[in-house]
């Protein structure tokens, strides 16, 4: 049986503002204090604009239809997606090396090495699939809770 999700907002909101205040530190770094000072950049910027987007899910849960499965894929994939990011980008800071997936980033601050086969590099080839399964997941249950407050014609 489904039903609509009445979980309260304010109990799952310690996600999203761990991630921002995570973001907010990754700021504050000074470029001296990590090898590669455009992933401390980078790693600061995901960390905010993902936990704003982790916000947003957040504020639609209620209005969605999810049955358990839904609810996990979507609590899992979006987890995954927007911390992924931050922390591929935080580790890239720390070790001073690069990856193939930020070939702009390369370019303009040449990392020590670059690898394919690290874990920042995994993490980042995880960040997108999983988003946008959320972002799918998401929409399909909001439009599933939208249909049921349709009313129904005679």
């Amino acid at each position: 049986m489904r039903t609509r999700c009445r979980d309260d907002f304010l109990c799952r909101s310690q996600t999203f503002l761990l991630q921002i205040l995570l973001g907010c530190f990754a700021g504050l770094t000074p470029p001296s204090a990590v090898s590669h000072s455009r992933s401390i950049l980078a790693c600061h910027l995901e960390l905010i604009f993902n936990g704003m987007l982790s916000a947003l899910v957040g504020l639609l849960v209620p209005h969605m239809v999810l049955g358990r499965g839904g609810q996990l894929l979507l609590e899992v994939s979006a987890n995954m997606g927007t911390w992924a990011q931050g922390f591929a980008f935080a580790h890239l800071a720390i070790t001073g090396n690069g990856t193939p997936l930020g070939p702009l980033m390369n370019a303009s601050h040449p990392p020590k090495s670059i690898s394919t086969s690290s874990f920042s590099h995994i993490m980042l080839m995880l960040c997108a699939p999983s988003i946008i399964i959320a972002l799918i997941t998401a929409v399909i249950c909001l439009l599933r809770g939208s249909a049921k407050d349709q009313p129904k014609h005679a």
